[in-house]
Formats: C-alpha cells, structure tokens, sequence
C-alpha cells in the first residue's frame, strides 16, 4: 500500500498548441497562454490563473504544460468542429451502447459523437488600445486622432475591412462594395473616429483611406496585411466583450454573410480557413450551432459557414446584420423549425424508461392522454429519430408529475443540465504538431475547440495503465511492472446520489464497504480522501481503519491518498505500507505543482494555497490562516505537545494488585437455590444482610 499525501492535480492529455480555448480572457489559441519561461516537459505557473469551462462548471487553470513535438490525431465531425491532440488526449463522448464518458483518442473508433458545449458564453475584457506605435509615427504630413479604446463601430469597421476590404498595403487600405449602405457606413465610422473623408473613386467601387498613420492603427488592433487566404479575426475582437465581438460578426456577415430567401437561414464564405474556424468558436460562444464546410473552387477552396433552423433564429435575435435588405430576410426564420440534432444513442434508455411509465400505477396522467410523450415511444423511437432537448424536458416533466420513479431519469437530467450537442465523428487522421496542456486542479477538464476535453491524474493513470496491460494493449510507459490483477476497485470523487436519497458521504461509504468485502490480494484497489464527508475524527479513525483493514486483512495493491497526515504513521506499524507524495514547491508565495511522485510524505498540506488556486477570495483564505494560527498556537500549549491525533493504542497502565473478594459476594457464589425451601431462602438473605452490614462498619 502506498499513502499518498499532497494534492493531486492536472496529468498530460495534449493538445495542439493552435487549438482555441474558451476562457475568461475570450476566445484564446493555446500557444497564447505559454509562459516566455516554460521549458518542455514541465508545468510552467501562468502569469495569472485563468478561467476555464469544466465539466460542471467554471474551474481555474493554473499552469501550462509544454511537450513539444508530438505525434498527434486529428478528428473532425459532421459539422466541421475538429480537434488535435496526442493519442491519450482525453475527450467526453457518447457511445452506440448508450453510455457516455472519456476516452483517448487512441481508442475512438468513429461510432462515437463527440460532445460539443455550446453554453458557454464566456468573454474577455480587453478594451484598451496602445496607440503608441502609430501616434509616434515621424515625418506625417497629417495626424488624426486614435481611438484608445474598442468601440461597436471600430468592431463593425474591423468586420467589414475583413470582409470587402484590401488591406495588403502599408500606407493605404480600401473597401469594395457596391452597397450604398455599406459605404455610408463605412465612411461615416471612418470620419467619426479618425477625423478622416474617405476618397470615394469615381469609377469603381472603391472607397480608398490613404493615410500610414491610420493603417499602422489598424494594424495595433491586429488587422494585418494578409490577403484573403489568410485573413483572421484580430485578437483585440476574440479577447473583447461580447458586444464587441457581436459588432465584429455584423460587419463580417454584412460584406461577406447572406441569408437565404426562404427560410433565413444564414451563411458565410470565405477563402480563410482560420476565419472560417474562428467564427464558428465565436457563434458556438453565443450559443450558436453552426457548421463548417469546404466548397471546391478551380482554384483554392472557400468555406463556408452555415446557419440553419432554431440556431438560424438565435443568429438573427443575438447578431443579426446591420444591412437593412438582410436583416428583413430575419422574419422568414421566425417559425420555430426543429431539425433532427437531437441526442443520439438513447433508444436503450428511452426503452426503460417506457417499462417504467407503464409499470407505474395510478398515474395521474396516462400515457394514452400525453400525445407528446407517447410520440417519443411510437414515433421517434421506430424511425431511429433522436429526440431534442425540449422533448427530453417534456418527457422530464412528464415523469416528475405521474411519479415515474427509474434510475434511467437521473441520467436524462443530467443530459438535460449540461446540454451538450452531440457531434458524429466523421474521420481521424494522424499527424504530428506541438502540443500543451493546462492544469486545471478543479474539475480537470476545459473545452477546447468546442470539444471538452480532459486533463489525466496520478491515480487514474494508475488503473488505466494496468488495464491496458491486462487487456494486452500498448502501455503508455518507459518501464513497468506489473503483476496478474483479479479486479481494480475506485473510490475517488464526491456525488451524492439524489435518485436513491442517498448523501454524499453515504455513497462514499457504499463504495468503500463494496471494496473492503470483495478486494483480494491480487486486486488494485484505488482510495481517495476517505472520511471527508463526516467529521474530522469519524473521518480520520475511518480512513485509519480502513487503511489497516486494506494493509492487515486483504494485502491488496492499494493508492490511499489522504488529507489525514497522521495516516503517514501506519508504514511504523505495517511492513507493507509505505509513503510518497505529489511534489510541490512554493515560490514567490504561489505554490507550484512539480507533477512528479516522490518517497516520504509530503511536509505540509499546502491547503490554503490550493484554496487560492482554486479561487477562493484572498480575504477569505486570509482569515483562514488567521484562524489556522490560533489553532496551531492552541496546540502548542496542550501539554502532549501533540502535532498530530494519538490514533496508535496507548501503553497500558501496569496491572492493579488483585482485590480480595468480598464475603457477600463469596457466600451468594457458594448458595444453590434450587435445592432451599422458601423458609431456608428468607433466613440466607437476613444472613447476607447481618454479613454486608458487619463488612461495613
């Protein structure tokens, strides 16, 4: 058995450097977040921590993990959302089966859909500008002002430069278009912020502002010289407000962005890839599904950004265009269109949950007078059509009010609370590219490229490698040694389970007891923080004794990682058992995570420092310390002088010298009462009672 002490945080899943991630400084490729000092293979703290999507939530990442040059996978899907990472890169997928969770993909077969978050709705702050550069600019025969901050027009200005506009020149830029409304635009943004007539040719369509000071601005604000090949959204759009980013997508779909004529529904073409991809993150960040596709030219390719139904109507409500002849085409996409993108592989489910309905007894409202839910069964499921997330509320709510009582509901709530969009892969290929990672110690997980994607651990990693070996597959290890394995038992995390009104400390505990029954000696047995769901010292003598209980009876192959650092005695009492921990250095009053597994346990429980980590307001963990101060003083005025709980038996006192029996008592041992007489009885007890008397004079 090993005790492992010290936190436990984020492993290697990589992923491509150039992937976009989501996060509270807006919509950020991975490269962007390299700290100037990271070396390869090892975790590098970020300048700042940085909010992420997890899995159940925002979680903060604290470092970046740099690997270099890897050989990599690239998957992509039905709607043109692809991701590239190692092999062991880790992403949440549902399965033909019916079951949904991580897999590497190393093991994607193709079958799977790929979750896809779309409510995210995360955005950056940035809105200042450094003018600098282009105010410093010598030898100008004219200046105009620069705007310092990020306003809709420069947003709507940046959109549509990118979308009709020439901006390969250092001293000059144009925008093309035939649209009156667009050039007025155009020119007035134009006067409004730089003070500056744009030069309308009198020939062509051309709308010419010819000045190296305005340009180098533009410049500043990430408009480069590129041709449309290679044109992108400026980070100053992609790390701004959502208003900002809303006016960008305008711009953009008002110059190169169409919606069809009869049902509104929208699309957007461009001969940039990187665009193409970047304005995809930037929908799915307002909650708009949308797909990327490739059209062959004779020349290079364009793509195409596509719009369509329910996500058409949120584009026209969330972004919509400024043009007046598009934005009419917006009713056309009023009608409430559902097309079929519901959740895929949950016929097994659904079918279980019908038994249950008409299983269920004295139902308020039967299935034959709830059309809506009795399509779901006669319709959906015999046409293999997946049903949409507002049937499933449907079918939710149904269940709740006719007292439908399944495990399977609690699994449909669950897909109802996180709403993932579900993607079939449609090909994986290998290839090679730089790749990182971030460590999110909260969650272990972030979504990238839309994908939500998965950051291992040391115990986990663990299992895997074992059953990876077991199976006869390929281990992930320069060494290993491994013997024959019966069984691997997990304890590790903390849910409770509200279907079975059961707490959190009562699972915790049902697991605990299944391991400690049917582990056996050639078992892998997996604990982690036992006794956290109770008191401190029900907490701890359980994960004491559990511990013994796993080193002493069952000598099975165990990682207990604990809190408790009083468990670290155990390896003085048990030949078996010994102690390692997860590395971790402060500096600069900021703890850093080594993310390698040394002898002896750890030195300090670093809790506060995590609290921080994980974003706990610094006046809190203040006071925390504060608190821990008095505490720690306390102690160390008990006379034990005790740092730790006495949970090892203490010596026993030396045997008392034996008492000499009482007379009373030696008379009543000597008695038969089933040979006396009731006279004989009552003349022994006013015997016993003259004895006792005389004894206690």
């Amino acid at each position: 058995m090993l005790i492992l002490t010290s936190p436990n945080m984020g492993g290697k899943c990589l992923c491509n450097l150039t992937n976009y991630m989501v996060t509270s400084q807006g919509i950020v490729s991975l490269i962007n977040f390299m700290p100037a000092s990271a070396q390869r293979d090892c975790f590098t703290p970020l300048s700042e921590p940085i909010q992420v999507k997890s899995l159940e939530g925002m979680a903060q990442a604290t470092h970046f993990y740099y690997a270099g040059k890897q050989k990599t996978l690239k998957i992509k899907t039905r709607r043109g959302f692809n991701l590239e990472g190692t092999p062991e890169h880790r992403i949440w997928v549902r399965c033909p089966d019916g079951s949904e969770g991580w897999r590497c993909l190393k093991d994607l077969t193709g079958e799977e859909a790929c979750a896809i978050d779309h409510q995210l709705d995360l955005w950056g702050s940035r809105i200042e500008i450094d003018t600098t550069a282009a105010e410093s600019l010598p030898n100008l025969k004219k200046r105009y002002t620069m705007p310092t901050q990020m306003t809709t027009d420069l947003a709507y200005l940046l959109g549509l430069l990118l979308g009709d506009g020439s901006v390969t020149y250092k001293s000059n830029f144009v925008l093309i278009t035939t649209d009156a409304e667009i050039a007025e635009a155009f020119q007035r943004i134009i006067r409004k912020l730089f003070g500056y007539e744009v030069k309308e040719n009198t020939t062509r369509p051309y709308y010419h502002v010819n000045s190296l000071q305005i340009r180098a601005f533009l410049e500043t604000v990430g408009l480069g010289y590129h041709t449309a090949y290679y044109k992108h959204i400026p980070e100053s759009i992609l790390q701004a407000p959502r208003e900002f980013v809303v006016a960008f997508l305008q711009g953009l779909f008002d110059t190169d962005g169409y919606a069809e004529k009869r049902y509104g529904n929208s699309q957007l073409s461009t001969s940039s890839y990187r665009l193409a991809q970047e304005v995809q993150m930037c929908l799915l960040n307002l909650g708009i599904l949308s797909s990327l596709k490739t059209k062959k030219t004779p020349k290079k390719p364009n793509y195409l950004v596509n719009i369509y139904g329910a996500d058409a109507i949120a584009f026209h409500t969330k972004v919509g265009f400024r043009l007046t002849r598009k934005r009419q085409r917006a009713a056309l996409a009023s009608n409430n269109r559902r097309p079929n993108i519901g959740i895929p592989y949950l016929d097994s489910t659904l079918k279980q949950i019908h038994a249950c309905i008409v299983e269920t007894q004295h139902k308020p409202v039967s299935l034959e007078k709830a059309p809506k839910i009795r399509s779901i069964f006669h319709t959906y499921l015999p046409n293999k059509r997946n049903i949409s997330y507002n049937k499933l509320e449907e079918l939710i709510s149904y269940c709740q009010a006719n007292g439908v009582e399944c495990a399977e509901l609690a699994q449909l709530q669950q897909l109802q609370q996180r709403h993932y969009f579900y993607d079939r892969i449609t090909s994986i290929e290998a290839g090679e590219a730089e790749v990182a990672d971030l460590s999110v110690p909260q969650g272990h997980a972030f979504v990238a490229n839309g994908f939500v994607s998965h950051n291992s651990t040391y115990m986990r990693q663990t299992a895997l490698v074992v059953l990876l070996a077991h199976i006869g597959s390929f281990v992930p290890a320069q060494q290993a040694t491994i013997g024959p394995i019966d069984g691997i038992f997990t304890r590790i995390g903390a849910s409770d389970d509200l279907a079975g009104g059961r707490s959190t400390f009562m699972v915790e505990m049902t697991e605990t007891a299944n391991i400690l029954h049917n582990a056996t000696r050639n078992s892998l047995v997996l604990m982690d923080e036992i006794g956290r769901g109770t008191s401190t010292f029900d907490g701890l003598s359980l994960a004491w004794a559990c511990a013994e209980y796993l080193a002493d009876q069952v000598g099975a192959y165990t990682l207990f990682a604990t809190h408790y650092f009083e468990l670290t005695r155990l390896p003085e009492l048990f030949h078996n058992i010994a102690n390692v921990h997860l590395e971790a250095v402060e500096q600069d009053d900021k703890l850093i995570f080594m993310h390698t597994v040394k002898d002896g346990p750890a030195n300090k429980s670093y809790g506060l420092q995590v609290a921080l980590l994980a974003g706990v307001p610094k006046n809190v963990v203040k006071q925390a310390s504060v608190h821990l101060k008095q505490l720690e003083e306390q102690q160390l005025q008990m006379a034990a002088q005790q740092t730790e709980l006495p949970l090892l038996p203490p010596s026993l006192p030396p045997p008392a010298t034996p008492a000499v029996p009482h007379p009373v008592i030696e008379k009543l041992k000597s008695l038969s009462p089933e040979d006396m007489t009731p006279r004989q009885a009552l003349d022994v007890i006013y015997q016993l009672k003259a004895l006792l008397d005389e004894t206690m004079q």
